[in-house]
């Protein structure tokens, strides 16, 4: 049941003024303009990499790190290492595998 106050508040609008202020003008009044935390966040993805990284083999480790980090296909994955594609699908499927068992990670699809 919807309370008689809360129909009044929708009903409510205020108009509030908004001045739009360059971010030169900003720091030249003395304000200091962070990143707001995404450089601390991506300290914190770095180091979750890394932890989840350390769960794989040296061979898992470098299928990951060339299709995240370097962007690659799998079919470019298996040409840089010197693999078959087929060993690039197999090698993903045990790190999925090995990522869930040891790293608590669940894949939805």
């Amino acid at each position: 049941m919807r309370s008689p106050v809360m129909g009044i508040l929708n009903q409510i609008r205020i108009r509030v003024p908004v001045q739009h202020v360059s971010l030169t003008a900003m720091e030249e009044a003395g304000w200091e303009l962070g990143d707001n935390g995404f450089e601390e966040n991506r300290n914190y993805a770095e180091f979750y990499k890394e932890g989840l990284l350390a769960f794989l083999t040296r061979r898992q480790r470098q299928v990951a790190l060339c299709l995240n980090d370097q962007g690659l296909s799998r079919k470019e994955t298996a040409a840089a290492l010197g693999v078959s594609l087929q060993a690039v699908h197999q090698i993903v499927l045990r790190m999925r595998k090995r990522l869930k068992e040891r790293g608590g990670i669940v894949w939805r699809k």
